[in-house]
């Protein structure tokens, strides 16, 4: 239930008012300022709840920017956990406004070492 929450949270679905431009369209097509103001709008539990949920559709994203190049092209996601990618994911939010959601984390995918293979 908590995912599922958190889930909706991030989707932007719980403040149609702020995301309804967003509805169907997945968290990263969010603004940081969104994600940023809705942080700022919800209680610590729900603050939780919001940055899992961002984590693991940063986490379900990199897996899936993986899977689109060859093996040797990887990035090397052990050093992301979902439970604190969301808050990475505030701080440069909460430094470009205007920036999406994917594009922080592409740029957070990029600057990952590449997966060695057999490591």
């Amino acid at each position: 239930m908590r995912f599922l929450i958190a889930a909706v949270a991030a989707a932007g679905l719980s403040i149609p008012s702020v995301h309804a431009a967003y509805d169907g369209a997945g968290s990263g097509t969010n603004d940081c300022s969104s994600y940023t103001d809705l942080y700022a709008a919800s209680s610590a539990d729900q603050r939780d709840d919001l940055m899992l949920g961002v984590g693991q559709w940063a986490m379900g994203y990199m897996t899936g920017l993986n899977i689109r190049v060859d093996e040797v092209e990887r990035h090397d996601l052990a050093g992301f956990q979902p439970s604190t990618i969301g808050a990475d994911i505030l701080a440069v939010c909460e430094a470009v406004p205007n920036a999406t959601i994917m594009e922080v984390v592409t740029a957070m995918y990029l600057e990952a070492p590449m997966y060695s293979v057999g490591v």
